[in-house]
């Protein structure tokens, strides 16, 4: 019964937030890459940091904060590394073939990538099984990745 509710308010959670979703092509919302939070604290403190406006690069259209000097030059000499999974959207919405923004402090590193999701619910259902929704959010994102925000 729990994982009907849970379903059901992921589609509702879905349906109303992709309407709201203004995440931009490059990771970007309010401004900052992943809402401004440092991308490389997650790899190296094992937790979401919000990042430091002086300490800063631009990197694939987008500026990206950090919280260190240290967390910048690590970023700067390996982007890839360190920057979020389909441009930092929803994990769980790329695996069904939507583009929804998400929130930097629901996360999970798996094989070294970032993933970030939109909602409690997205997240519980995405970690239920997330190789499966990874494999078909890397498939999916081919195309969403070229298309707006919903």
């Amino acid at each position: 019964m729990k994982n009907i509710f849970t379903s059901l308010a992921v589609t509702i959670g879905l349906i109303l937030f992709s309407s709201l979703s203004f995440a931009g092509e490059q990771y970007t919302k309010r401004g900052y890459a992943v809402s401004g939070y440092d991308t490389v604290a997650y790899f190296t403190v094992g937790k979401p940091v919000k990042g430091d406006k002086k300490i800063s690069t631009e990197w694939n259209g987008a500026t990206w904060l950090f919280s260190s000097e240290e967390h910048k030059n690590l970023f700067v000499a390996n982007p890839e590394k360190y920057a979020p999974a389909y441009d930092g959207h929803c994990a769980f919405a790329a695996g069904i073939n939507k583009k929804v923004s998400a929130k930097p402090t629901l996360w999970k590193i798996i094989d070294d990538r970032l993933f970030l999701n939109f909602s409690k619910a997205a997240n519980e259902r995405w970690l239920d099984n997330p190789e499966s929704y990874i494999e078909d959010g890397d498939e999916n994102w081919k195309e969403l990745g070229k298309k707006p925000a919903a």
